[in-house]
């Protein structure tokens, strides 16, 4: 038996997730053990870890099956990334242990950062920045113009739900929008299923959407 000490269960953050502020909202109503704050993580699994119920981690740390057996009550791991490749999820299935991450939730915002940073690295817009934060356009006119997004190749290597959602969005500035995945997917007219090293020719953007682990060579 876990003693929860009239709390629902006990919650380890095995890395950390949220600012202090959202973790003492979680522990006016849970049992925490903020393994992140550990020195010796091992020392502090092998004494504590039988009181946790539910873990929650981010997708950078590594999750292995030496961490996974100090924590016999576990039942729940809740990942607060899209990604979760260091984990071990043979042994949370052979465990019938749950995972959860954050891909549903994070998708749109995403491809949003995704259009932003394509954004501003055609209109140079971290020097543009600075040479008006700088004052230099008093001195020396008007920052250099840039280039535009209309036009150019855009290629978006994985086409899952974040890849799908990134070429909506960019659609609207005009490139031409291509990509690599391991199924054709009907999205819209605008979306050309191509081998990928088509894309080397030209002015071309990449953006790269797919699982990275220790079986995927570039």
């Amino acid at each position: 038996m876990v003693d929860l000490n009239d709390k629902a269960r006990c919650f380890s953050f095995f890395s950390p997730v949220y600012d202090e502020e959202v973790m003492h909202k979680i522990g006016t109503n849970y049992n925490l053990l903020r393994l992140d704050r550990a020195k010796d993580k091992t020392t502090f699994l092998e004494k504590h870890g039988s009181k946790c119920q539910t873990l929650i981690i981010n997708g950078h740390t590594e999750l292995n099956q030496t961490h996974v057996n100090n924590m016999p009550n576990l039942k729940l791991v809740v990942c607060s990334s899209a990604g979760y490749e260091l984990m071990d999820t043979t042994t949370l299935q052979n465990r019938n242990i749950k995972l959860t991450n954050t891909a549903a939730a994070l998708f749109d915002d995403v491809a949003d950062m995704a259009i932003l940073m394509i954004l501003a690295s055609m209109r140079n817009l971290v020097r543009g920045h600075d040479y008006v934060a700088s004052q230099r356009w008093a001195e020396k006119g008007m920052f250099p113009l840039q280039s535009s997004l209309k036009g150019k190749h855009l290629g978006l290597v994985g086409f899952g739900k974040i890849g799908q959602a990134i070429a909506k969005r960019a659609a609207v500035f005009g490139p031409n929008i291509a990509y690599h995945s391991r199924s054709k997917t009907r999205l819209a007219a605008f979306i050309i299923f191509l081998v990928w090293l088509i894309l080397l020719f030209g002015r071309t953007f990449w953006s790269l959407w797919f699982q990275a682990d220790r079986k995927l060579k570039i």
